[in-house]
């Protein structure tokens, strides 16, 4: 056979599986079984090829069997019964006649169909006929079994023996020595030049034979045999009908891939019952149908193939799916291009083409050149900031969070109710200086000042952006960091200075406070006169490192009002003239008001207000707070040693007056001060307790301003590990106060809260937490102890008084004497500097005092 004789598809694709199954059903049973018994009794005969007889003319179209190419391949018979090996002789069967094929009516063909339908439909029917007994072949098809050993062409071959006969010596069969060149046909058609053993050819129905199913409607093919050796090289043509149209041009190789099998590829597609149109092209009369020669390739699937259904033959399946993977290429090129959209946005990553997220920082110019860059850059920044929009101006800086909160508090801190800024032009190095006219404070106020910033441009994730260079001089050319610009007061002056009485104050009738006299005339509170507005420069304390601006002058009044009264205010200064080195301060308990403030000698350092000394036993009120607070004593008659000699510290302790010696109570030790007993809770209290204690509840470590404009750390408790715990506990080491700070303590305890000290009515004060009511009441009993049965018993005389003497040790000096006390509304605080013991010097004085302003 020549290549093209291999399975081709005809005119508009090959035959498929249905063809076989439908002429199998055509026939009727009773006519199979006929043809199949007449083939074993009168087997046709092979001949010479000259003494064949002319081709028989085609028959109708319902004669012709249409053999499946999964029948060539197992080796049996579309119409046989039972499967026989490829060692059968299907050659011999006899050519079912016409009058056979039309014996059966079309009711009794449709019933066997439906009866075969019904068993399991026509693969099942299919099956049973591919493994049915091989019958006759009808009259217009020849089929030709393969041999059991094939060679290549060329190879001389033994005649075929009859059927029944014995095999040739050689072993091969009667089939295997037939010259397929000599072999006959049955029903008197001509043998196909070209076309060998291993081949069958089913040749097309006479275009006037009648209707028939459509199956067998297409055209015929010829179909290798399944086992055949089908050589690499094909044989070459013998004739032209080897050639549809009688061309003998050479067509591709057949065979190219021995592992191609049409029953497979047709098991693998389910079958299909769809109408067919009968093919539009005519074939020659007395040639045979060769399919178009197709390559290798295309025979993956018989079943892909429609007749007829577009026009120029095209197979509808095979432009399904061309259609089909078009559109998903297409869908699969958008996927990927939005992928990689969002991944070049940096909106999602994508490993290998993700480019980095486009920065959210820096601006972005499009400036010609540096200069213009940084102006550019420069001028957004400005734009920003001038909008209010604080966070996208910190942004475009090189310290988004720094620069953020310092362009909040420039805005907080000088109240500013509108900015307006006016960018210069940056140089090619980036520098760029800017106007700014601002107004600022309450009321506004014009503020108008240059400055200047540095601009440059960096690489961030492959982008180049440009920063402001971040620094507080940025907001204002003289700010350092640390530092920040704030709002300050321009003070109203005032002719005179009066008590709370409205009695001026002056140099003879107060002379201790000439000093405050003097500040409150310069700088009057607010509450007299209207304070001017400025700008200034602030140190990260809070002090004043320099004035900027003045934004509006102050309006004077004619008189500050103070809280001094002037009557207490002489009873004091008569009291601490008593002792030299002496000063007092009396404060009103319910208001923190100060009443009193004296000195001896009057017109030397302000002592009483701004004296840095330990306290001494004085401070024992607040260690006393601490270990009521903490349960360490809970009950003031419990017992707590006073040893005359205490190890703390590396160092050896003693009372002052060598009291103590065991089984005391600490009534009895708060009463007669045991400095030992106090030193002994050591071990039960910390020093950031001691300290947080004088924090809380008695405004140490804090700032007052008294109402001079001055805020004033007034007394301290340091917390740090070089000090001596236990000497920190009886008012020494680095404690240091004043008789303001001490005054304050014993008002506190008088009031149960704390009232910051004021001199001018209505300075803001200081609140803190309230002293809890028990240890409140607790100390006012200890105090009250300490003068019915302790140090101070005889030394304050009036009613219901109680205080507290402290004896404070100074190295190479004599003590120095404190006490506090509390009368009425009166609480009052003595220091005499080098006054010895408290009871000695600062107790009588405390009692001079009360005594005159009771």
């Amino acid at each position: 056979m020549t290549d093209e004789t291999k399975p081709q598809r005809a005119a508009n694709g090959p035959q498929e599986r249905e063809d076989a199954l439908d002429s199998w059903f055509s026939s009727p049973p009773a006519a199979r079984e006929e043809g199949s018994r007449a083939a074993q009794e009168d087997p046709p005969s092979r001949s010479d090829p000259e003494s064949t007889p002319p081709p028989a003319q085609a028959q109708p179209e319902d004669e012709t069997q249409a053999l499946t190419p999964a029948a060539a391949q197992s080796g049996t018979s579309a119409t046989s019964g039972t499967a026989q090996p490829d060692t059968a002789q299907p050659d011999t069967a006899q050519p079912e006649t016409s009058t056979q094929l039309q014996s059966a009516a079309p009711s009794e063909r449709q019933a066997d169909r439906d009866t075969d339908h019904a068993q399991g439909g026509p693969d099942e029917a299919l099956t049973q006929a591919l493994n049915a007994t091989p019958g006759p072949d009808n009259d217009v098809t020849q089929l030709v079994m393969p041999k059991a050993v094939s060679e290549p062409s060329g190879r001389d071959e033994q005649p075929r023996a009859a059927a029944g006969s014995e095999p040739a010596e050689t072993g091969d069969s009667a089939e295997d020595t037939a010259d397929p060149s000599t072999r006959a046909v049955p029903g008197g058609r001509e043998s196909i030049p070209g076309a060998d053993d291993r081949t069958q050819v089913i040749p097309v129905a006479s275009a006037a034979s009648p209707p028939r199913p459509y199956a067998a409607a297409a055209p015929t093919q010829a179909i290798p045999r399944a086992g055949a050796n089908v050589p690499r090289t094909p044989q070459p043509p013998q004739s032209d009908m080897a050639v549809r149209g009688g061309t003998t041009g050479r067509s591709p190789d057949y065979g190219a891939d021995a592992d191609w099998h049409p029953q497979a590829a047709q098991e693998a597609q389910p079958p299909r019952n769809r109408p067919r149109r009968t093919p539009n092209y005519e074939v020659p009369a007395g040639q045979a149908p060769i399919l178009p020669a197709r390559p290798y390739s295309d025979y993956d699937d018989f079943d892909d193939y429609e007749y007829g259904d577009t026009p120029n033959g095209r197979r509808p399946g095979r432009r399904r799916g061309h259609h089909a993977l078009l559109v998903t290429a297409g869908v699969a090129v958008v996927i990927v291009a939005v992928i990689a959209a969002l991944a070049l946005t940096g909106r999602i990553s994508v490993p290998g083409i993700s480019a980095k997220p486009v920065p959210t920082v820096g601006f972005s110019p499009s400036g010609s050149d540096a200069g213009s860059d940084a102006t550019q850059t420069g001028t957004a920044f400005l734009t920003a900031w001038q909008n209010g929009n604080l966070k996208a101006a910190a942004n475009i800086t090189d310290a988004p969070g720094t620069a953020l909160a310092q362009l909040t508090a420039y805005k907080n801190d000088l109240k500013v109710s509108s900015l307006s800024l006016m960018p210069g032009t940056a140089s090619a190095a980036g520098w760029m200086t800017f106007s700014v006219a601002a107004q600022v404070g309450t009321p506004a106020g014009a503020w108008s000042y240059n400055s200047g910033m540095a601009t440059y441009s960096k690489d961030v994730n492959g982008y180049t952006r440009w920063f402001v260079k971040w620094q507080p001089s940025v907001l204002f050319t003289a700010l350092k960091p640390g530092q920040k610009l704030a709002l300050g007061q321009i003070p109203a002056t005032a002719d005179k200075v009066v008590d709370r009485n409205g009695q001026e104050i002056n140099g003879s009738n107060a002379p201790s406070l000439n000093g405050i006299v003097a500040s409150l005339k310069k700088s009057a509170p607010a509450t007299d006169g209207t304070p001017g507005q400025k700008v200034q420069v602030e140190n990260a304390d809070g002090s004043v490192a320099s004035s900027v601006a003045k934004i509006s002058d102050p309006v004077s009044t004619a008189a500050v009002k103070t809280t001094i009264d002037l009557n207490v205010q002489a009873a004091a200064q008569q009291a601490v003239n008593q002792a030299p080195n002496s000063s007092m301060v009396v404060i009103q308990p319910s208001t923190g008001n100060i009443l009193a403030v004296a000195n001896n000698p009057p017109n030397g350092l302000d002592i009483a207000m701004v004296g840095r000394y330990a306290p001494g036993s004085t401070f024992k009120t607040i260690t006393t707070t601490l270990v009521l607070n903490k349960g360490i004593i809970n009950n003031l008659n419990q017992t707590w040693d006073c040893p005359k000699t205490l190890n703390a510290d590396g160092i050896t302790l003693h009372n002052s007056e060598q009291e103590g010696g065991g089984g005391e109570s600490f009534l009895w030790d708060f009463a007669q001060s045991c400095n030992n007993a106090f030193s002994s809770f050591e071990g039960k209290v910390t020093r950031s307790e001691l300290a947080g204690t004088a924090h809380d509840y008695y405004g140490l470590n804090q700032k007052w301003d008294v109402g001079l404009g001055q805020p004033t750390t007034y007394g301290t408790v340091p917390d740090t590990s070089s000090n001596s715990l236990a000497e920190e506990l009886v008012g020494q080491d680095q404690i240091t106060t004043s008789p303001l700070v001490m005054a304050s303590v014993a008002a506190t305890i008088a009031n149960g809260s704390f009232k910051q000290p004021i001199l001018a009515p209505g300075t803001a004060q200081l609140s803190l937490k309230p002293l809890p009511a028990s240890t409140d009441q607790n100390l006012k009993t200890l105090m009250r102890a300490a003068v019915t049965n302790g140090t101070l018993t005889g030394v304050l005389t009036q009613p219901g008084v109680y205080g507290k003497t402290g004896t404070a040790e100074v190295q190479g000096k004599t003590a120095n004497s404190w006490t506090i006390a509390v009368h009425g509304d009166f609480a009052v605080a003595a220091l005499a500097v080098g006054g010895n013991f408290g009871a000695q010097t600062a107790g009588p004085e405390c009692n001079a005092l009360l005594k005159a302003v009771s």
